[in-house]
């Protein structure tokens, strides 16, 4: 899908953002793009008259500074390694080298550098008698990332989103006021593990990337569907996300740890699916109230949930009906009135840390809120704990979330097959907490099919 063209206030923000670093490179790094992107946002903001930039010139062979002449080279060796050496009074740092020679340091890193300056005589333009020139001499080599490639079908894929297309806003938004929708809708789905693979005559069950999100949007619309009685009430969705979403983090078929997983397919389609599965998700939930998605970093996916809410925030960017939490921390709150909910996968910490935690890290709605709680995944199963301080005092939960996981061949050998498989929402109201939870599972006979030969 092309992308679409920006805007014309879009552009003056690039044009606004190149002239005050003087550099694409500065520019686009605080404007957290890539060199290549950025660049294609000056041209087009020049096209139309937003920026005019004094270009330099790639110095010319031909032209002498006395005893010296500017001097550019640029070579790329067979391990894919790039050399620009610049002799010039124009190009004065490795920023602005970079940038005139269109090295793409998304894909490239620099592996050593060296720079220095030269006093040089040179003819006057007007006039008899010579002048004196400073010319900067930088000779810099980059190597390819590592993760080179990984980055590049990343890039590509972001740029095959396009720009957002706001949606209408949800149906029943306008009517509604604040005061009459005074309930959260908390849909929890962790640990789906898209990608992961069961075969039925090893594990008992099939699970594969068709499985797994079609259970999770089966699973959507069913929780809705129990809720639906309190729809008029319903003032925002949230949708944490993340919690092993995906079934591994690497291109070798491992989690993030570095464990090797049973894939169905390939890394690529497994990252596709997953955001199409969420994209659709949220489309679904976006008819019925604004939706918040907290991004939740898990064990076997916690560099691929990360990539994930980038591009949610990139296709729903602008839209003030979705909102994407995508901050790099682990534990992410939400507070709904007198209703403090934390969110972490539950790998990490001490569960009977997670009370003081909270009211370490969120003191004022720590102590302002009545109701509190933790929501947790990573064991796929069905669990609450409440931690009290005295007798009078309301305490935290800790609450495990089942999983719609299938059993891989792994889990089936160490005899984890008894779980019960599903999700679970909760309904918070702003000043009486928690009025309704409830939960969705699948039909062992639809959902999880027979045996594949």
């Amino acid at each position: 899908m092309p992308a679409k063209p920006l805007s014309d206030a879009e552009l003056q923000d690039a044009a606004r953002l190149y002239q005050r670093h003087g550099s694409v490179v500065s520019a686009a790094r605080e404007a957290g793009i890539n060199e290549s992107t950025f660049g294609h946002r000056i041209k087009q903001a020049e096209e139309r008259g937003f920026l005019r930039r004094k270009h330099t010139k790639r110095p010319d062979p031909g032209a002498g500074l006395g005893a010296v002449e500017d001097q550019y080279q640029r070579r790329t060796a067979e391990d894919g390694s790039i050399t620009v050496y610049s002799l010039s009074p124009q190009i004065r740092t490795l920023d602005e080298l970079i940038a005139y020679a269109e090295v793409d340091t998304e894909l490239f890193e620099v592996a050593s550098h060296k720079a220095g300056t030269y006093q040089a005589q040179r003819a006057k333009d007007k006039g008899p008698g010579f002048e004196t020139v400073t010319l900067y001499k930088i000779d810099a080599t980059f190597r390819p990332r590592k993760d080179a490639d990984q980055r590049a079908s990343f890039r590509a894929f972001l740029d095959g989103l396009g720009d957002p297309r706001p949606l209408p806003a949800p149906k029943r938004a306008k009517s509604r006021s604040k005061r009459a929708r005074p309930v959260l809708l908390e849909l929890s789905l962790p640990d789906i593990h898209v990608g992961k693979l069961a075969w039925a005559p090893e594990t008992g069950e099939n699970y594969d990337i068709d499985l797994a999100t079609g259970l999770y949007l089966r699973a959507i619309d069913g929780l809705t569907a129990r809720f639906e009685h309190l729809r008029p009430q319903i003032g925002s969705i949230l949708l944490p996300t993340g919690n092993d979403l995906l079934h591994i983090d690497s291109i070798e078929n491992t989690t993030t740890a570095g464990t090797r997983q049973d894939l169905d397919s390939r890394w690529q389609k497994c990252f596709v699916a997953a955001l199409d599965m969420l994209d659709d998700a949220i489309r679904r939930l976006r008819e019925i109230a604004p939706v918040r998605i907290p991004i939740i970093p898990g064990n076997h996916d916690t560099m691929g949930t990360f990539h994930l809410g980038v591009a949610l925030e990139r296709r729903w960017r602008g839209d003030r009906h979705v909102d994407v939490d995508n901050a790099p921390t682990t534990r992410k709150y939400i507070r709904h009135g007198a209703c403090l909910i934390g969110f972490t996968h539950g790998d990490k910490e001490k569960h009977a840390d997670l009370p003081l935690i909270m009211a370490e890290e969120r003191p004022k709605d720590y102590t302002a809120c009545r109701w509190r709680e933790w929501h947790l995944g990573h064991l796929h199963k069905s669990n609450l704990r409440v931690y009290t301080a005295g007798d009078t005092h309301k305490g935290v939960g800790v609450r495990i979330l089942p999983s719609l996981s299938g059993t891989d061949a792994w889990h089936y050998q160490k005899g984890y097959v008894r779980g019960v498989r599903a999700a679970e929402a909760f309904a918070w109201h702003e000043t009486d907490g928690l009025l309704l939870s409830g939960q969705w599972r699948p039909e062992p006979a639809t959902d999880t099919e027979g045996a594949v030969a």
